[in-house]
């Protein structure tokens, strides 16, 4: 069954944006869009806002595709010793977990190959997402009554959209920039693939301060460092910025180009507010910061179907822990039934008539016990649906980047249960790398941290400290001595 229409939805934490797409024909295009300001952080909130957009831009189809933020996943581009797609998927699934803090079980991911050389190596371009965020989109959809065909990357998206708009132009040696309500979006595009991508925390109206050009200076300096890490074979010659009010560019602009040494330009690839507004339905689309990019990469890749985080159940220990409540309650329904057969067996023989009345009460109570263990049972079932256990892993992790400065680049993060957190990353001087030791020494989360050493390199004039930390926890002090 071919599905005639599909709607597409990007959301952040504060706004909510979609369009309808026409499946049944060749150029997929699009019917309606808008957006509206999300006001509440509750799933059930933003399902019914979700549905109001829906109604006022007339969408019925129930299939949709997710649109998510390259802020929620982590990428990588790696090159494997293999061409044989198997192959590459038991390399790909052991490199995990060197690439998040995470065990297998608690993310998920998937994988595009980019290509493959003649020396029999593949370049693959891996991105890995925590599977509690694909959850809560899941949730979402359900409590709004869609169906999910698939979870996109928002930067894979906004890649295809460029491509498209430029595509009799050369994009390769290009680092593309697109601000949203949310962050700033930095890619790649190598052979009309997405070879790189990152998101800083950076909005639209941020971006545009002129008060803010030596941040966006050096994000875009630490972005080309870990470009170059990943893609050293990658040469970037100029930065093309999409979407940005002229009057923001030029003192920007220079500022990049005396920093980095490369040619800057502008570029608009948002359709016009006024065609978006000739689009059959439209509504809220007056907002200069709103980027509906990956909701039009969607419609131009809908049938590419790469970097699909597809829907997965709930974890298998939820699962298990709501059916044993769910068993137990009914066991003990079934208890009751089963004793108030009895009873009125026996009440047949013996004081019958006394016997009766009193069963008739317990009757009564046992359809009261019916009642409530039927709501205890939708309880659990919303319980299965939003239950988010503490996580140490994560409050760790969450410890270790909110103590990390923005001068500071993180490589690798590694976690040990006995003996605390592994630290590997590269430092713009000595002193910021040293200045790390105390400020973690200061937190509740380590003691006595332990410098694995530090080198210096030199890349285009610039030196730069990889350092290697290790953060042993409080208990494995005590342990210790």
């Amino acid at each position: 069954m071919k599905i005639k229409d599909i709607v597409a939805i990007e959301l952040d934490q504060n706004t909510l944006k979609c369009a309808l797409i026409s499946n049944h024909e060749e150029s997929h295009q699009i019917k309606a869009i808008g957006s509206m300001q999300l006001t509440s952080l509750s799933i059930e909130d933003q399902a019914e806002e979700l549905l109001a957009l829906l109604k006022e831009l007339r969408i019925e189809t129930t299939w949709s595709i997710f649109s998510l933020s390259r802020l929620h996943v982590t990428s990588r581009t790696l090159k494997l010793p293999s061409t044989d797609l198997s192959e590459l998927q038991d390399m790909i699934s052991f490199q995990t977990t060197k690439l998040v803090p995470f065990s297998k079980d608690e993310v998920i991911l998937d994988y595009t190959v980019l290509e493959t050389t003649s020396d029999g190596f593949s370049v693959v371009h891996v991105v890995l997402c925590p599977k509690e965020i694909v959850k809560k989109i899941l949730m979402l959809a359900s409590a709004a009554g869609l169906n999910v065909l698939s979870i996109r990357l928002n930067t894979q998206e906004l890649a295809t959209y460029t491509e498209h708009q430029f595509k009799n132009e050369d994009l390769s040696q290009t680092l593309f920039i697109e601000a949203d309500t949310e962050a700033t979006h930095f890619f790649v595009i190598h052979q009309e693939k997405l070879l790189f991508s990152r998101s800083v925390k950076l909005n639209y109206q941020e971006l545009c301060q002129t008060d803010n050009k030596e941040r966006v200076v050096r994000e875009t300096q630490n972005t080309l460092t870990l470009l170059h890490k990943e893609q050293d074979q990658v040469q970037i010659k100029k930065l093309c910025f999409l979407n940005l009010p002229e009057e923001s560019t030029s003192p920007l602009f220079e500022s990049l180009k005396s920093a980095l040494n490369l040619s800057v330009e502008n570029k608009s690839m948002t359709p016009p507010y006024k065609k978006l507004a000739s689009i059959e339905s439209s509504l809220h689309l007056n907002e200069k910061e709103l980027s509906f990019s990956a909701l039009f990469g969607i419609s131009k890749g809908l049938d590419k179907g790469i970097l699909n985080f597809m829907p997965l159940a709930l974890d298998q220990k939820i699962e298990k822990q709501v059916k044993q409540k769910v068993f137990f309650q009914f066991a003990l329904l079934f208890t009751g039934l089963v004793l108030l057969t009895c009873g009125f067996l026996y009440a047949k023989n013996v004081y019958q008539d006394q016997i009766l009345v009193k069963l008739s009460k317990k009757t009564a109570q046992t359809k009261t016990l019916a009642s409530k263990l039927i709501k205890e049972e939708q309880k659990i079932v919303k319980i299965k649906q939003q239950q988010n256990p503490d996580n140490f892993v994560l409050s760790i992790l969450s410890e270790v980047y909110r103590l990390i400065p923005k001068e500071i680049s993180l490589d690798s993060l590694s976690y040990d249960q006995a003996k605390g957190v592994f630290l590997k990353g590269t430092a713009f001087t000595l002193s910021d790398a040293v200045n790390l030791i105390p400020k973690f020494e200061e937190s509740n989360s380590f003691v006595t941290v332990i410098s694995k050493g530090t080198t210096t390199k030199k890349i285009k004039n610039q030196v730069y400290t990889d350092f290697q930390l290790e953060l042993p926890f409080p208990n494995q002090r005590v342990a210790n001595e």
